[in-house]
């Protein structure tokens, strides 16, 4: 190697910063640690992933805040990420919280609990910036043009869409819809049960299916018309992000790209399964209830293919500068 490619080589290496960020959501902490270069606000590689899970919604379902069980509960699975994530001796660390942070009469305060115990900051962002970060991720891990993308994440208690406007900056459709909120309206609404003695919609019977799968559809009509006009545009992209499409549908669908269609086919195939057979663990209450959610927007916004790409908040906080400085 010449003494000039081996300098290009040290002074593209000491641009190369490590960081981690934790991604505090309706359903618990999701971790990301990565080398990043802050020159580039590209994200050069994932060295490790993980989810913990903490039922905040559950919580919130009963009252307005988080139980002291809960913020326990919520503080240790933090400090286990923190642990993980130190191991990589990362430059720094940084936390972010969403919809039930936002949500919670106590989520803000629980927010500084965190980092007066921890020394780690946790940010509690609005929902905007809650569309605008896994935008940056995704731009961060493809060569896609940002005008080319619709950027589509489902969290536990909120919903956005995220777009480039005609101004360049970052436009996001942002709703107080998502998982754990539907999957409520599923057994309280459709079911007529309540959600205090039932955790679960599942069984769905096909009845169950299609007034879950038209309710979708009727919040998808909602939505903005700049967003709706941006999917009739034939060079967009729509892109599924965060862990209700990367975790679930794209799994139940086995591959990241598909159709309308065969999400439908999914959803048919799921109608009558129990929460194990649907996957069991802390998320089988909600994979039937998801895909339907997906696929009623998909069918009211008239989307036909879309997909998906493996990011979500914590892969945006990771570069994005103002939490950085």
């Amino acid at each position: 190697m010449s003494v000039m490619s081996s300098a290009l080589a040290a002074s593209i290496q000491s641009s190369i910063a490590v960081r981690a960020a934790i991604d505090i959501g309706t359903g618990g902490p999701k971790l990301r640690v990565g080398e990043v270069n802050p020159e580039t606000g590209k994200i050069v590689k994932i060295l490790y992933e993980a989810q913990f899970f903490v039922n905040f919604h559950g919580s919130l379902a009963e009252t307005s805040m988080f139980s002291e069980d809960v913020k326990a509960r919520g503080y240790e699975v933090f400090q286990q990420a923190v642990a993980k994530a130190k191991t990589f001796n990362p430059n720094d660390i940084v936390g972010v919280a969403t919809a039930a942070f936002r949500d919670a009469a106590n989520g803000r305060d629980f927010a500084v609990e965190i980092h007066s115990k921890s020394g780690i900051k946790v940010h509690v962002i609005d929902q905007k910036l809650e569309g605008e970060l896994p935008f940056l991720a995704v731009l961060a891990k493809t060569h896609a043009k940002p005008e080319d993308l619709l950027i589509w994440d489902i969290g536990g208690r909120s919903m956005q869409f995220a777009r480039i406007g005609p101004n360049g900056f970052c436009q996001v459709d942002g709703r107080k819809e998502g998982s754990a909120l539907f999957r409520d309206h599923i057994i309280e609404k459709i079911q007529g049960r309540s959600i205090q003695e039932c955790k679960s919609p599942n069984p769905l019977f096909a009845e169950d299916v299609n007034q879950a799968q038209a309710y979708a559809r009727s919040l998808a009509e909602k939505s903005e018309q700049a967003f709706k006009d941006k999917i009739q545009q034939p060079a967009r992209t729509v892109v599924g992000v965060g862990p209700v499409f990367g975790n679930g549908i794209a799994k139940s669908v086995g591959k990241t790209t598909f159709t309308r269609e065969e999400l439908n086919s999914v959803v048919q195939g799921m109608i009558g399964k129990t929460d194990d057979e649907l996957g069991g663990g802390d998320f089988g209450c909600v994979e039937a209830s998801n895909a339907i959610l997906a696929l009623g927007y998909m069918e009211g916004l008239q989307i036909e293919e879309m997909e998906v790409i493996h990011v979500n908040n914590a892969d945006g906080a990771l570069i994005y500068p103002p939490f950085w400085r």
